[in-house]
């Protein structure tokens, strides 16, 4: 399949390119304006060291006053530090970009920075010595203790309540039976409803056992649902955290023990740290965003939009967003700690999210409410690559159709959700149109998946997942290393996983269900398993379970490579005896050899010997090289490398069991992924 890329030409592609860009297409009215630690706000802002009346701005009080133009800059010194948040307004829809930029020397990673915390002054509780207290001074939304934050205090402290069957609950209702109601009103609350979506809402009142909220829930708080509330003082106990007392007004926060009387505490309020709204391209680059109250960095635009080199820390509600663009391209930002989505691109015609690092995404010690680390759901054509994903409470890599997903890492990924995918895709009907898309060379590693509310749940978490109603996806050459599945296609037409290497699934290295009552009946979904490497252990149900009903699930299934523990398993085939409204279900266990269609073969093989069993295996680690990506043991007993030359890699040693995946076809344009998986011998 050819590696189809989204219309970006108009981009330029790095900072100096875009300046120069911006210098010829700027409108001759065109204006910078500077912001220094050092400037003063009685300059006139125009200039980058003061010189009389001109030179840089000290604060953004000016700026907020400001009629912004399309081609004019704000440019932040290097090094400084600017107390936030900023909003921004650009008039007009033509003049060249509007840049949010840097100036002046920023080696060593001197980036200015826009802090959204600012200090506050607390003092001994009389009542307890290791609570701060300080006056409440608007919507908190974090609280920070020498830079690290504090998490929100909750109840119950760690576990979830549990719904009862209480049937026709009102949406807009939660239970609060034993609760003091009488300071409840305004905490948080949040609910577990579905294995895929946790909602946050706001307490309005008490009546009688149950919680008003201030707007309904998307979903019913089935029984065995979990929810718990959040943000009042009385909720804190002996661990850190923080909350509100309404009766004095105060913030309450219990520090982390040792911590030193006096130390810094700020808050950040609730609200984007930088918002800007334009109509017509914006460009932002080489700032760093720290505290955000909520989204980071939050961009409105109907124009292009450009964002290099970006780092963000703790953003309470996410870190990139992006509504209405007609093209993106974010590229090489860092993104570590958001408690929501890390990028997301919203109603954009097509994006580029390439070499950006996203760590700790939704990941806190409080489950918040989020989709992906990369959110590329509204972009159709997106071109997703050479990504670092480490920890995600959700979905690592979120994308739609026509899209090219590659070179990406994702570690540890669903974190809170039951219901996941590292990389997943999803549709609301059969009958969408799907631009082909392509999955390749991406490498996965640990996807387990969180059961701690309502464990009857079926846990749905893959490597790779593609859900209702997906077609047209190639999944090609990507290595996936203990997830709970594999790779789990859920109603899919259409698609292909070709060269793909699985090892350690704990449940199915491949699984393929059809349940969706929109197929009609019959219908063949031509879906091909070819040439994949999948690697049964001690303890995993099935190498593949296939989920029928009437429809005819494969097309193909030929030329796999399987290898088991103490033998190759056989397929687990749930058959659907009745319909897709009423379904019947017989569990049968048929040979590998059942699935392959006259003429198609697939070899079975022992693993081979000293190979680490599952349960044995501790912790994975991932590195990028000069070769490939390598995936190694803890032992350092099995690598997998994935690179266009496995031969290039001298770590694999001579001697070492390995055999290759994928490749090149002769007269195949595109990108050939090959995967060398080895025992390797110390």
């Amino acid at each position: 399949m050819k590696r189809a890329r989204p219309a970006g030409g108009s981009f330029c592609r790095g900072a100096l390119a875009c300046l120069l860009g911006m210098a010829l297409a700027g409108s001759a009215h065109a204006v910078t304006y500077y912001l220094s630690s050092t400037g003063s706000d009685d300059s006139d802002g125009t200039a980058p060291e003061s010189a009389g009346p001109a030179g840089p701005w000290k604060t953004f009080g000016n700026l907020a006053r400001t009629r912004l133009r399309q081609g004019d800059q704000v440019l932040l010194r290097c090094g400084d530090r600017f107390m936030g948040p900023i909003s921004i307004d650009v008039a007009g829809t033509g003049g060249g970009p509007f840049r949010l930029g840097r100036y002046g020397p920023c080696e060593n990673g001197q980036s200015p920075v826009i802090d959204g915390a600012r200090r506050v002054n607390a003092v001994p509780s009389k009542a307890d010595k290791g609570l701060r207290v300080a006056p409440l001074e608007g919507d908190v939304a974090q609280v920070f203790w020498n830079d690290e934050p504090v998490p929100v205090a909750r109840h119950p402290r760690t576990t979830y309540l549990v719904a009862d069957e209480a049937a026709g609950r009102p949406m807009r209702e939660v239970p609060a039976t034993g609760l003091p109601s009488t300071d409840l009103a305004g905490a948080g609350v949040t609910a577990r409803t579905y294995a895929w979506f946790i909602e946050e809402r706001r307490i309005t009142g008490v009546s009688g056992s149950a919680a008003t909220l201030d707007r309904p829930l998307d979903y019913p708080l089935d029984a065995g649902s979990g929810y718990f509330f959040t943000g009042r003082s009385w909720m804190i106990g002996d661990a850190p955290a923080w909350g509100i007392d309404r009766k004095s007004r105060s913030l309450v926060v219990r520090l982390p023990q040792g911590a030193v009387q006096g130390g810094p505490l700020a808050v950040s309020l609730a609200g984007p740290l930088v918002r800007i709204a334009a109509g017509g391209t914006v460009y932002v680059d080489g700032l760093a965003l720290e505290r955000a109250g909520g989204i980071a960095l939050d961009i409105s635009t109907a124009g292009p939009v450009e964002i290099d080199a970006v780092s963000i820390r703790n953003a309470a509600l996410g870190g990139i967003r992006i509504h209405g663009a007609s093209t993106v391209r974010v590229e090489q930002c860092d993104i570590r700690g958001a408690g929501g989505d890390g990028i997301m691109a919203q109603s954009s015609r097509s994006a580029v999210i390439r070499a950006n690092v996203l760590r700790d995404i939704a990941t806190g010690p409080v489950p918040r409410p989020t989709r992906a680390a990369i959110n590329a759901l509204s972009a159709a054509g997106a071109w997703i690559s050479g990504n670092v994903v480490s920890g995600a409470g959700y979905i690592g890599i979120r994308f739609r159709d026509a899209a090219t997903v590659e070179g990406n890492i994702v570690e540890n990924a669903c974190t809170t959700m039951s219901d996941c995918g590292a990389i997943y895709s999803w549709r609301d009907e059969p009958s969408d149109r799907q631009t082909p898309s392509l999955v390749a060379g991406n490498t996965i590693v640990s996807v387990k998946g969180n059961q701690e509310i309502k464990p009857g749940w079926r846990r749905d978490v893959a490597g790779i997942y593609l859900d209702d109603h997906v077609a047209n996806v190639q999944v090609q050459g990507n290595v996936i290393v203990g997830a709970r599945h594999g790779i789990y296609l859920h109603n899919v037409a259409d698609s292909t996983l070709e060269g793909n290497v699985v090892l350690f699934s704990d449940d199915a290295s491949l699984y393929v269900t059809v349940d969706s009552a929109k197929y009609p009946l019959q219908r063949q979904l031509q879906n091909v398993i070819r040439a994949n490497g999948l690697l049964f252990d001690l303890g995993e149900e099935a190498i593949l379970m296939i989920h029928r009903t009437q429809n005819k699930v494969l097309r193909s299934f030929a030329d796999n490579i399987v290898t088991g523990n103490p033998d190759p398993p056989p397929v687990h085939q749930f058959h659907n005896e009745g319909t897709p409204q009423n379904p019947r279900y017989r569990r049968l266990r048929v040979p590998l050899a059942a699935l392959a269609a006259e003429g198609e073969s697939n070899a079975t093989e022992r693993s081979p010997a000293g190979l680490p069993s599952k349960g044995g295996v501790t912790s994975w680690r991932v590195e990028r090289t000069a070769a490939g990506v390598r995936v190694t043991e803890s032992s350092g007993r099995v690598v997998v490398l994935q690179s266009a030359d496995p031969g290039g890699d001298a770590g694999l040693a001579a001697g070492g069991m390995c055999r290759l995946f994928g490749g090149p076809k002769p007269g195949e344009p595109g990108t050939a992924w090959r995967i060398t998986l080895c025992h390797h011998v110390r």
